[in-house]
């Protein structure tokens, strides 16, 4: 690998590149499908329309007589704040004094194959952060209902001790006990429940409260153990090879009742105390449909980012060498006294449920 310029390794467009591309740290229970951006602000407010789907059908009138009025069902607009990240790391100029020389003509620094590893370690390590709190953030909001921050700005497992709560997304009546949701059904670690009957139950009341179709169930831990266990679900499995092979063989549910399941119990975060937090309860199950953006969908917001590490000479040449990153952010500074690059790094976003009734999470246990 040919030497390069220090300016080329720490310019904000090659740093946020790099940033694209870093896989995340913790587990993604969800699929791609899930983080699709659909909408830019340019900072850290803004909004998404509520449109009350039409499910009545049209009267009929006699033939030749005049148009009857329909009153046209409501939209709203629902105002959001975005969450906002921005942490800074530096790396001291003597950690790669041995691995910075001058060029051929002597009058600039350039930076080696080592150098380029080094730097591109420490913004790997940076990114991590930012994309396990994208994941998390996602993963809460199905199975908790909200995000919750400290007054420090850490995510919260629990709303206790919250000073920023993003909005709520799932319906009160969608996110709960199996019994509340789903009036007298039997909680699934009795083994007589009839989960098939639940299961179109469910279904049932998903299509007539918002017409998306259920498609995802993600579930935690005692999941499968309960359907295994169960003695309508355990006749099932029995005379369906497959399945029932497909669970002996990886110990997961992965096709049922026209479903696709899928494991969330990996799902967690290491809290500012070093000690892990489940993202996700061992008795949850959170149902969806398929990701679309009529019912969900990421905001992100803009923010600053210089496109070089030059010092500018006046305001008006800074301003001109600023350029809005929507999202994930990234670049770099060189800083003196004494000589430091300092990475600033962050985000700008929202995971937003549109249709508050199109999700289901249920502790079935209970």
């Amino acid at each position: 690998m040919a030497s390069v310029s220090l300016k080329d390794v720490l310019g904000a467009p090659q740093l946020c590149g790099m940033y694209e591309t870093v896989k995340t740290g913790i587990p993604n229970v969800f699929p791609s499908g899930f983080y699709a951006t659909d909408q830019e602000v340019a900072a850290d407010t803004g909004s998404y329309l509520q449109v009350q789907g039409q499910r009545q059908v049209a009267r009929i009138v006699a033939y030749g007589s005049p148009s009857v009025a329909r009153q046209q069902k409501g939209v709203t607009e629902i105002p959001v704040k975005l969450m906002h990240s921005c942490e800074n790391l530096t790396i001291p100029y003597t950690k790669l004094m041995g691995l910075i020389r001058p060029d051929s003509a002597g009058s600039n620094l350039i930076i080696d194959e080592k150098g380029v590893q080094e730097i591109s370690r420490q913004v790997r390590n940076a990114v991590k952060t930012v994309d396990n709190l994208t994941v998390s953030m996602l993963t809460q909001l199905f199975f908790l209902g909200n995000n919750y921050f400290d007054a420090s700005g850490n995510l919260l497992p629990s709303s206790a001790g919250a000073k920023t709560t993003s909005p709520s997304a799932i319906d009160t009546g969608n996110i709960g006990n199996l019994t509340s949701v789903l009036s007298g059904a039997a909680v699934w670690t009795n083994a007589s429940a009839d989960i098939p009957d639940q299961m179109m139950q469910l279904d049932q009341t998903a299509i007539r409260a918002t017409g998306y179709e259920l498609k995802y169930a993600f579930y935690g831990k005692n999941i499968p153990k309960y359907l295994t266990s169960n003695t309508k679900m355990a006749s099932y499995l029995s005379r369906n090879a497959k399945k029932n092979d497909d669970y002996l063989s990886t110990g997961r549910i992965t096709e049922l009742a026209n479903l696709t399941w899928l494991p969330a119990y990996h799902g967690f975060y290491e809290d500012q105390n070093g000690t892990n937090q489940a993202l996700v309860g061992d008795n949850q199950i959170c149902f969806t449909p398929e990701p679309s953006q009529d019912w969900l969908g990421w905001i992100n917001g803009g923010y600053p980012v210089p496109n070089s590490i030059d010092v500018a000479h006046d305001g008006v040449e800074m301003l001109s060498n600023v350029s809005v990153v929507h999202g994930k952010f990234m670049y770099a500074q060189v800083t003196a006294d004494p000589v430091t690059i300092k990475l600033v790094y962050g985000t700008t976003t929202l995971p937003t449920i549109r249709v508050p009734k199109a999700v289901y999470t249920i502790d079935v246990s209970a």
